[in-house]
């Protein structure tokens, strides 16, 4: 079942054959081939057999039928179907009568991994703790340490603090456990992985997220390999190695177009659409975007939001900075941007700020600053800080502020502490324009020559042409100096 699952179900197929009209009196084997297709990622026919052991299984037998829900439920979700999955299992859950049974922290967490993939931060750590109690006084140790990786993105997700509170031990027992023990954890991984990511610990995460994979493939256990691999692709854009970044998100949208699930494909292709971007091919990043939407699931989650965000980012880079307000406020879901996961807000209110200042309307894009700022005062990792700074100098630098050129330059330093490259080479070119306008030429030239170093390295072909513009346009307004003004200076 956990090393080759798609065997499982192969052999667990010929048994039932075997049995005949016997099967129906055999309901686990229906449960077990059940389970068998949905690790091996074959959603669809596992939720029809899931299906019909429902209907073979005797009342009294609650156990098994609560794992049927479970099941059945993780199915719904994964192909997108977050409100039959959430009823599927509050009405388990409403049979148990306030009861503690082995398999109620199951059907818990299920409720609380669900509400977290819709974005609904409260009500995912409001099941996660109690998923959490339930666990611990039914004394399951790897359900435990599922519940508090939820927990530890949920409460990332939400800007609380007590994200570390649940990181730590999860991250403790996964480094003590071996790979063949790890094959029953791989929802823990992806969950760590991203909590990692989101505190700017991207080695630790690319560390779990990678074993994530090994065991994934070794075990043939699909239903997660999309997700380890979207990830993994987030991982690496945002370190700025696009090529990395680019095969991940290649290989998330192989993997979920075998197991037929929206959501991890929806988050491969914004990285596909940001590579692009990067690179200088701005239609092609809008044509990605556009189609992805076009054909989006019925129940739009937490992917949704990501997508329509980097269509309002791709609708700015494209010449229209209204659109991109309208779909960066749709995608939060309002001027909050509460759509969003806590330490993403600063950059997206970054976003509404730069296209303000396209549209002209720079009180409207310090409002947006100020809200960055607002944002980032949570307790989050460099780089999240950084886009506030950076939305704050573009402002300034609209006002003619001279303090515009340091702020930038601010942004850098904490993008160059987050190890986010692409990010520091935007705040070095936005430094080298400010300190130019500023009069502090040598200062704005050795910027740009950062910042150049920095989109080459990365290959953001777009972002270098725009520093050697910048550059070039510095160095033939301002001639050098004569021999007389070298000895002055």
């Amino acid at each position: 079942m956990t090393i080759a699952p798609a065997t499982a179900a192969h052999w667990t197929q010929e048994a039932l054959r075997l049995l005949g009209e016997q099967s129906r009196l055999r309901p686990e084997l229906w449960l077990q081939q059940a389970d068998a297709l949905g690790m091996a990622g074959r959603l669809l026919e596992s939720r029809a057999v899931l299906r019909e052991a429902a209907t073979l299984l005797p009342a009294r037998a609650r156990g098994r039928r609560a794992k049927v829900t479970a099941l059945r439920a993780t199915m719904e979700w994964a192909l997108g179907r977050y409100e039959e999955a959430t009823a599927l299992l509050l009405g388990e859950l409403a049979d148990h009568e306030g009861q503690l049974r082995p398999e109620t922290a199951t059907l818990e967490l299920g409720v609380a991994v669900v509400a977290l993939r819709r974005n609904d931060f409260s009500t995912a750590i409001d099941w996660g703790e109690r998923a959490l109690r339930s666990a611990e006084r039914i004394g399951d140790p790897p359900q435990t340490t599922a519940v508090r990786a939820l927990l530890a993105l949920a409460h990332t997700f939400a800007g609380d603090a007590r994200a570390a509170d649940h990181l730590g031990p999860v991250v403790e027992v996964l480094d003590d456990t071996d790979d063949q023990e790890l094959a029953g954890q791989l929802d823990t991984l992806v969950m760590t992985g991203w909590a990692e990511m989101l505190h700017g610990r991207y080695d630790p995460a690319l560390r779990h997220l990678g074993r994530g994979l090994d065991v994934s493939r070794r075990t043939g256990q699909s239903l997660v390999l999309a997700d380890l691999f979207a990830a993994s692709a987030y991982a690496y854009l945002w370190l700025g190695r696009l090529d990395e970044a680019a095969a991940y998100a290649d290989d998330a949208l192989e993997a979920a177009s075998l197991v037929g699930s929206g959501e991890p494909r929806s988050l491969a292709e914004v990285v596909s659409a940001a590579v692009l971007m990067w690179r200088g091919d701005f239609a092609g990043a809008l044509k990605i975007c556009e189609e992805s939407l076009s054909s989006a699931g019925p129940a739009p989650g937490a992917h949704r939001s990501a997508m329509v965000g980097m269509l309002g980012q791709t609708l700015l880079l494209n010449g229209d900075p209204e659109g991109c307000v309208g779909k960066v406020l749709e995608a939060g879901g309002g001027p909050h941007l509460l759509g969003f996961e806590a330490p993403v807000r600063p950059m997206w209110f970054r976003l509404l700020a730069v296209a303000e200042l396209a549209l002209g309307d720079v009180t409207a894009a310090e409002m947006w600053a100020d809200r960055a700022a607002a944002a980032a005062g949570l307790d989050l990792s460099p780089g999240w800080r950084g886009f506030a700074l950076l939305a704050r100098a573009d402002v300034q630098l609209a006002r003619q502020n001279p303090q515009a050129g340091p702020t930038a330059c601010q942004a850098a330093a904490e993008f160059r502490a987050a190890r986010m490259r692409l990010n520091e080479a935007v705040a070095r070119l936005a430094a080298g324009t400010a300190l130019s306008a500023s009069g502090r030429q040598a200062e704005a030239l050795a910027e740009l020559e950062q910042a150049k170093a920095l989109a080459d390295t990365c290959g953001a072909h777009a972002l270098s042409e725009l520093a050697d513009h910048e550059h070039h346009r510095i160095t033939v307004r301002t001639p050098p100096p004569t021999a007389q003004g070298r000895r002055r200076a």
